[in-house]
């Protein structure tokens, strides 16, 4: 409804270039066929990495299992050592005779031109790593639950970010529509997004790289997880707030849960058994929690906890 109104003549800024600003320059190059360039306004980087897809019959090394993750535990007092999984990945890598180092430095700066190369070489290399990383997805989640408190934050600070240029790729159709798109002058990639003036009139100054003056802007940044950022808008979660229900996790954002039973857990009740919350939300709790294969597989346990041990008790 909001992108209905904007007319093809307006001056747009998309905020970030990930897929809900795909998507949103999607419904103003297709349904109101813009006549004048769509900016989009961002930091550093442009656009996912490629999705280059796999095209081999045999199967690839991977190692890791649930039993593998068994093991570790009985042998580790209950956790895995992140050291384990690294050597266990990088393991796999040599037997197919991939680095996974000099590839993120080949894609890290996911710059237009090497997006080019790598889909007119159809980067078969660089396919391995997405798929293993894809197969990985159910493992996260499970993995993180069991890491020590200082194994957590080495992941989180030293491997989260070299893995997001992997987890979010975009589909190579897609890319190659924005790079035709790009080259026909239809958009424009803005960089070094460093801040936005209001002008009179209801104008934005984007000042950057280079300063650019829109009429709309369209934040597609992605979402702010601070609890306390969200209560103007988000009744229910200050009433939670308000009444003890929920507690905010590190730093402010996310919401503390038990893991990986995912119940609500605060001071004045403790473990509360009868609520769960999963997604978002819980970000810092359940890792990499934006697959539904993940969701998924988080909601049918907390199905399954439900119906066993909270459902009888209101029969």
């Amino acid at each position: 409804k909001v992108l209905a109104e904007i007319k093809p003549t307006d001056r747009v800024g998309i905020i970030g270039s990930g897929p809900t600003g795909i998507d949103a320059y999607r419904y103003l190059a297709q349904e109101t066929k813009m006549e004048v360039p769509v900016h989009f306004l961002v930091r550093k980087k442009a656009f996912s990495l490629a999705g280059i897809v796999l095209e081999r019959d045999e199967d690839y090394a991977f190692s890791m299992t649930h039993e593998w993750i068994e093991e570790k535990k009985k042998a580790n007092g209950g956790h895995v050592p992140l050291q384990n999984i690294l050597d266990l990945i990088a393991g796999d890598f040599a037997a197919e005779g991939a680095s996974f180092d000099d590839t993120y430095e080949r894609v890290k700066g996911l710059e237009i031109d090497m997006q080019r190369k790598i889909i007119e070489e159809n980067d078969q290399e660089l396919a391995l790593i997405l798929a293993y990383f894809e197969r990985f997805v159910e493992f996260f989640p499970v993995l993180f639950g069991l890491l020590t408190g200082s194994d957590r934050e080495e992941l989180l600070e030293g491997y989260d970010k070299r893995l997001e240029v992997f987890r979010s790729f975009t589909p190579v159709k897609t890319v190659e529509w924005l790079i035709e798109e790009m080259d026909a002058g239809k958009l424009s990639l803005d960089f070094g997004l460093k801040d936005i003036i209001v002008l009179e009139g209801g104008k934005f100054m984007v000042k950057g790289s280079k300063d650019v003056v829109v009429d709309i802007l369209i934040n597609a940044g992605g979402f702010n997880r601070k609890l306390e950022a969200n209560f103007a808008k988000n009744k229910l979660l200050a009433n939670l707030f308000d009444r003890n229900l929920i507690l905010a996790d590190k730093e402010g954002k996310d919401i503390v849960i038990t893991w990986p039973k995912s119940s609500i857990l605060n001071k004045e009740y403790g473990d509360m058994d009868n609520m769960y919350l999963m997604g978002l939300w819980v970000n810092t709790t359940h890792y990499r929690n934006n697959d539904f294969r993940s969701i998924l597989s988080v909601s049918e346990k907390v199905a399954k906890n439900f119906m066993d041990h909270v459902y009888p008790k209101l029969a």
